[in-house]
């Protein structure tokens, strides 16, 4: 999951912090900061978006599901960003979000049509 930067903040590190299952990240364009970023391993295949094909002239569908993992990611961060606005307000787009789902195995590979997904504003 990547939430978008909507204000300018400058930072120095993107320290990736890793625990358990869960890494968090920060993605910087030199030193300014674009996205804060959770990643989740282990994540079922199940998860990943996937397409139905087209049937008796109804068009393909795109299937988004995530699980939980959306609000998840949106809970963890929210808790990181009440530690850091102390030192620095960090003003997140929790409403437009990328859902980025990568294999974690070569069998895994052929099941993940689709990678990266901008969810519609103000949808889950």
């Amino acid at each position: 999951m990547a939430f978008d930067v909507k204000n300018h903040v400058e930072v120095m590190e993107s320290w990736p912090i890793k625990k358990g299952d869960t890494s968090f990240f920060l993605e910087r364009e030199g030193d300014v900061l674009k996205r804060v970023c959770l990643v989740f391993s282990g994540v079922g295949i199940e998860h990943a978006p996937h397409l139905t094909p087209e049937r008796d002239g109804d068009a393909q569908t795109l299937t988004v599901t995530g699980g939980d993992y959306p609000a998840l990611a949106r809970r963890t961060i929210m808790n990181w960003q009440a530690v850091v606005s102390g030192m620095q307000i960090v003003d997140l787009d929790y409403d437009s979000y990328e859902l980025r789902f990568r294999p974690e195995n070569i069998e895994e590979e052929p099941l993940i049509i689709v990678c990266h997904l901008n969810p519609i504003p103000g949808r889950p």
